[in-house]
Order: structure tokens, then sequence, then C-alpha cells
């Protein structure tokens, strides 16, 4: 254990050094999402104009624009936009598994699920929306929050496969990211708690090629990681198991997905070999558009 314990302190001293350069590409990647356009803005109950629209029989008659109305042959309504900042909590797993990488030229799980979390912050903060690592006391939407936001993320999610759902302020929206490889029953447990609390959830499944394909050859010997030489497991042909290992990640996934969508949470799955400002512009659209308890 003090060994495991040295090794997590290690790596979060590592990540909390690396701290600018990953702020500085989650900052790169937000602003190729918002190059050329307004931050995501919804209708709602402010003062600031937003849009006409169609007007539509459960609109309000008082909301009907007369003005702009009599230039065509339509009714439209005046949209504001909505103006009430939302607290969007984020967490990203640490437990030693997020370390790996198959290949020097990847990232680790971990630095990926860092970067991803925090452009989604910087986005939602530039959206007016308040954003708090999961378990903090203060959010907020400035430099300092988004600091302070890696710094936790960095300090406190160490060792953890799934985070502690009491941690989760009511109403909160959510953004999750990490392997979620732990048994499906022990990650439906904990995201049953979190639906009574959460607005909406956001999880963000991230894994390294190697742990999708399988590729390896021969024989190779298998460590739980962080715990050195205990249990470890030896295939001797690992091409033998390729297929039925790759139809049980599939189907893990698949379950997580499907788990997700009963809860009417947002999915999204992430190959750390694969462009990372692509998926975090894919999940910011959906965020935005999402209806219901909605993120952003």
């Amino acid at each position: 254990m003090p060994a495991l314990l040295d090794m997590i302190r290690g790596r979060a001293e590592r990540a909390a050094a690396g701290l600018p350069g990953l702020v500085m590409r989650a900052e790169k990647i937000a602003a190729s999402i918002t190059h050329g356009e307004h931050s995501k803005r919804r209708a709602g109950a402010g003062e600031k104009f937003w849009q006409f629209r169609a007007y539509d029989p459960s609109d309000r008659p008082q909301d009907i624009d007369w003005k702009q109305s009599a230039k065509t042959q339509h009714v439209f309504v005046r949209e504001k936009e909505w103006q009430n900042p939302q607290k969007v909590m984020f967490w990203c797993a640490g437990a030693a598994g997020m370390d790996y990488s198959s290949d020097p030229a990847t990232p680790t799980k971990h630095e990926t699920a860092l970067v991803m979390s925090l452009a989604l912050a910087i986005l939602m903060t530039r959206a007016g929306e308040q954003v708090a690592a999961l378990g903090a006391k203060r959010s907020g939407r400035s430099e300092l929050a988004i600091r302070a936001l890696a710094e936790h993320i960095v300090e406190e999610g160490e060792a953890h496969d799934l985070p502690d759902p009491a941690a989760l302020s009511m109403n909160a929206g959510l953004v999750m990211a990490g392997d979620f490889l732990s048994n499906l029953d022990y990650i439906r447990a904990c995201f049953d708690v979190m639906d009574g609390r959460t607005r909406q959830g956001i999880i963000i499944q991230i894994l390294d090629p190697a742990e999708i394909d399988l590729p390896f050859e021969g024989r190779a010997l298998f460590r739980a990681p962080g715990l050195g030489e205990h249990d470890p497991v030896k295939i001797d042909h690992i091409g033998e198991i390729r297929r039925q290992y790759q139809e049980r990640i599939t189907e893990h996934c698949r379950a997580l997905e499907e788990l997700c969508r009963q809860y009417g949470w947002l999915y999204f799955f992430h190959r750390t070999d694969h462009d990372l400002a692509e998926l975090t512009a894919a999940i910011w659209d959906s965020a935005a558009q999402h209806t219901g308890k909605g993120v952003a």
C-alpha cells in the first residue's frame, strides 16, 4: 500500500507540474470550437434579446413581437437569452489504470480526460455557467475557477474508479471522464445515486487503442496497474483470445451507453489516438442542444 500511495502522489505531482500546459491545450481546443461564432446561448427568462422565432400556439400572446411580425405574413416571438447561471461539476477518474498508454506518441487516458474536461469547462464558463470540481465547495466562471478546477481534479481524484455520489451538489450538471472499466453493477449503483441529484449527466468513456483492439502477439503477462507483481495473468497465445476479448470490451461499452440512455444522460466514447478537439466539439454541441434537464 505505501508503494501504491507513493506512486499516486508522484503522478499527482507530475500532473500538477504540467497543469499550465494542460490548461493551454484546453484553451486552444475551446478557442478552435468558438472561433467565428458566438458562445452557446439558449432561450430563457432573461432580459437580453437573443433571436426571433416563429410563433407557436403554446407561446404567450404578450411575447409576440408585433413590429417584426408586421413586416411579413408570419407571427414572430421575441426570445430572450437565458441568464440564470447553472453549476456544472467535473470529475476525472484517478485510478492507476488511467495512466496507461500503449504508445509514447499517444497521451494517457488521464491526460486526455483532464484536457477534455478543462476545455468543456472553459466553454461552459464562456456561456455563463459556473464550474467546479466534484466535491469542491465553490464554483465560478473566472480564470481562477478554471485553475481551481484543474488543481482539484489532480489533487483530489486519486486512486478512484468512481466518485463519491454524495459529493455532487443537488441539481448541478455533471461531467465525468474515465475509462469506466469497473463492474457494471458497481457503476450502476453509483449512477443511481447521482441521477437523483443531477440535472443532467455527461459520461465520457476514454480508452487506449490497445484496450480496444488487443494488438499484442505471442505470450504476454498482464498486471493490475499500480500493484506490481500482484496476481499477474499470463496469456500464452494472445491471438487465440483476441476476438473474445474484443467482443467482451465492446459489450461492456455498449452496456455503459445503454445505462446512460436509461438515465437520460449523454454518453460519448473516445480513443486516445483520435482527435480530441473533434469529440470535444461534438460534446459541446450536444450539451448545448440537449433538451430535458440540460447541462449547458
